[in-house]
């Protein structure tokens, strides 16, 4: 079972100074996939949340690149909310 209060927390961190970044994850939370993450994605999610807003974009752009599986697939489901077809 989720942890509400750990997606609550998510949902409150994911609000960004940054613009661009901000308008991304703000789709994000508001996909049916947000609601599909479990504890454990929850948790490096949040752990992503603590990036510079700077990294976190280039990662989301593609221009920076992680080698740890756990956060490129947190990093592909955000791209997928955020494609514009």
């Amino acid at each position: 079972m989720v942890d509400e209060i750990l997606q609550r927390r998510a949902k409150w961190l994911s609000r960004r100074g940054l613009l661009e970044l901000d308008i991304m994850l703000s789709k994000f939370v508001a996909s049916p996939l947000f609601e599909t993450l479990n504890n454990e994605e929850l948790s490096v999610y949040i752990r992503i949340l603590d990036w510079q807003d700077h990294d976190f974009l280039q990662t989301l752009q593609g221009i920076k690149s992680h080698n740890d599986p756990d956060i490129i697939n947190i990093i592909h489901k955000i791209q997928s909310c955020s494609r514009i077809d």
